[in-house]
């Protein structure tokens, strides 16, 4: 399924080792002396609490995902080439681009490719000379 989750929806040994330090958090948190002296019906409370404070977490954290990727998917590809310009500047092709930035780039044909590769190859070849002038 992923990195972390097997095809039967459970984790599998990459997932066991992410969640471990979470795990041993929680481990923590229950054997405190706060939460050793707590009742059997106040630990499932204070149970449910914690799945709330995750279930909310993770909310929030797909909520963000989905607003960046409907933020994307909604620009013209003119629309989105402005994104990029002011974000990274006019030398933006050579950037290393945001993960859902990179899904969103329109495809690039090879003639196109090999354009911006002369044109890449050419300011370096300025850069060099101009390098070169300063320090003679």
């Amino acid at each position: 399924m992923n990195k972390l989750i097997d095809d039967a929806g459970f984790l599998n040994e990459a997932g066991k080792k992410a969640t471990n330090n979470f795990k041993n958090v929680v481990k923590d948190l229950l054997n405190s002396n706060e939460v050793k002296n707590l009742s059997p019906m106040e630990l499932k409370i204070f149970g449910g609490t914690l799945i709330k404070i995750i279930g909310d977490l993770i909310c929030d954290k797909t909520s963000k995902e989905e607003i960046k990727e409907n933020k994307f998917s909604s620009m013209t590809n003119e629309e989105f080439d402005f994104y990029l310009k002011n974000k990274y500047g006019s030398g933006w092709q050579f950037v290393v681009l945001e993960e859902d930035e990179l899904k969103r780039l329109p495809p690039i044909n090879q003639k196109e490719f090999f354009l911006k590769l002369k044109e890449f190859r050419e300011k370096v070849i300025n850069f060099n000379k101009y390098k070169k002038r300063i320090l003679a």
